[in-house]
């Protein structure tokens, strides 16, 4: 009874998780609402989550298959046909990311929405602070403390026009 009860014990302070890796991981992977949802915290990006069970240590493999684009109809990859992750480094407490050229083909905005959504996810894999996100010429660095999801700045006004 008495290594019954150590054997209990012992697995008890495992949790949920099975050793090894072995089991449910999951990830958020950010992208564009499909139709943006004004007025809500999550008005343009969205996460995804995804299970990444057996490659939660491959940065590599979860961008490839984060630019393969949602599952939800939802959402909307905002990268361009065609964009590839072409390299992908981890270090101290940043993550540097190359991506192809197709990234250049979109306007400022777009261009501006696909790098947080790019970023995002990187943070989320990683843990990390910071991303630098290389494409061609072009090295941007983003960190956490950047995003601001929501739009709390404009003020609301009662129906005589003055600001509560």
């Amino acid at each position: 009874i008495a290594i019954v009860l150590i054997l209990c014990l012992a697995l008890s302070c495992t949790g949920c998780r099975l050793p090894f890796g072995i089991g449910n991981e999951t990830v958020v992977f950010y992208y564009e609402q499909a139709q943006y949802q004004y007025g809500e915290p999550d008005a343009v990006i969205f996460g995804e989550e995804r299970d990444i069970t057996g490659h939660v240590s491959d940065m590599h493999y979860l961008l490839s298959l984060y630019m393969m684009g949602p599952i939800s109809d939802t959402l909307h990859s905002p990268f361009p046909t065609g964009m590839q992750v072409l390299d992908v480094k981890v270090r101290m407490d940043l993550v540097r990311i190359t991506v192809s050229e197709e990234l250049n083909t979109l306007s400022d905005a777009r261009y501006s929405l696909a790098l947080a959504c790019l970023a995002m996810t990187c943070l989320e894999l990683s843990e990390q602070e910071s991303v630098v996100i290389v494409c061609g010429e072009d090295h941007v660095v983003l960190d956490r403390s950047m995003f601001t999801l929501s739009d709390n700045g404009a003020q609301i006004q009662d129906q005589k026009g003055e600001t509560p």
